[in-house]
């Protein structure tokens, strides 16, 4: 059960299209520093995630599940991997695994994955990924100050979702102040830029350019990953096969309205299927599976592994988790790609 006030849950709903406090005030009907320390205090349970169009963006997300691996995860919490944003376990049958969740440039992608030196078990090549909104609210009620998921109308909502689209963009290659200011914001997507300038030791004046001309224009949305699940329930890694890519992309949009779906993927590779993280309550799980069941352009429903959450590391910087990046990291240029 997520405990949630009238005026958080406002705030919830206001966050996934603005861009700092002063935006979420307006939106919300509340004072900004009202607003502040109630989205400082919401962290206890959620995550907040700035979504950007990672291919306009050249980059190529990959989530890489390899056999486990102790001297790879003394290095994630070390001097970390270049690329690598988290690395959790998880558990399928008798194998224990790692996941990584790597997200280098395009044209970096094969040197990054080799980097890691992972026996690789299999490979996700990300194209579309989403994480719940909370202002697309079809299947969510505020009942008594508890959020209720409405688990019997998601063949409803389904038929009401259109395919899951992002808006063409122009295509930029970041350099590491855009790569660092995408990383940061991920983390916390109120982060003041002022912040990341110090990190790098260059003016606020820069890092705002960057952020204006190369980031933003790359945004999409806040997403929201309720940890307090997490913290409370096992999380699944679960392939949906579909019926078409169509169907897989309604599916996607979907996701977006469900809280327990921690994030959702489709991939080049399987372009029929959506990959979701998973946390639903124990008493619900039956029932969530028998409505998920009812609609009709789902055809299997796999469990790929059950992930501990509480393993996760994160890595700090997008060179690894060392407090001064590397000068082959700061050499990044601009440039388009070939």
């Amino acid at each position: 059960m997520i405990r949630l006030s009238k005026s958080d849950y406002r705030i919830l709903k206001a966050l996934p299209r603005s861009l700092n406090y002063s935006e979420i005030s307006r939106k919300a009907g509340f004072s900004q520093p009202y607003v502040s320390g109630r989205i400082k205090s919401m962290r206890d349970k959620f995550d907040f995630v700035f979504r950007v169009d990672f291919w306009s963006m050249s980059l190529q997300p990959l989530l890489v599940v390899g056999e486990y691996d102790e001297e790879f995860l003394l290095k994630a919490r070390g001097e970390g991997f270049q690329y690598m944003y988290s690395v959790e376990t998880a558990f399928r049958s008798k194998e224990r695994l790692l996941l990584v969740d790597l997200l280098p440039p395009r044209d970096e992608a094969d040197s990054a994955l080799e980097s890691l030196g992972l026996d690789v078990k299999k490979l996700y090549r990300k194209r579309y990924e989403v994480a719940w909104r909370p202002d697309k609210c079809d299947l969510v009620e505020l009942v008594n100050g508890s959020l209720v998921v409405r688990i019997d109308k998601l063949a409803e909502a389904y038929e009401r979702c259109e395919e899951y689209r992002e808006a063409e963009r122009r295509v930029i290659y970041p350099d590491h102040i855009d790569l660092l200011i995408l990383w940061k914001k991920m983390e916390h997507p109120f982060l003041p830029l002022a912040s990341i300038g110090r990190k790098l030791g260059i003016s606020q004046q820069l890092v705002s350019y960057h952020f204006r001309h190369h980031v933003l224009s790359q945004w999409i949305y806040n997403g929201v990953k309720v940890k307090i699940l997490e913290e409370r329930f096992p999380t699944l890694f679960v392939r949906v096969c579909m019926s078409s890519a169509s169907s897989a992309l309604k599916l996607l949009e979907l996701a977006m309205k469900i809280p327990y779906v921690q994030k959702a993927f489709t991939t080049y590779d399987d372009p029929k299927s959506v990959y979701a993280f998973l946390t639903v309550p124990c008493d619900k799980y039956l029932e969530f599976l028998a409505h998920a069941a009812e609609i009709g352009d789902i055809e299997e429903i796999m469990v790929e592994a059950v992930v501990d959450a509480k393993s996760r590391i994160k890595g700090k910087y997008p060179w690894g988790n060392l407090e001064t990046p590397p000068p082959n990291f700061l050499a990044r240029k601009r440039r388009k790609l070939s």
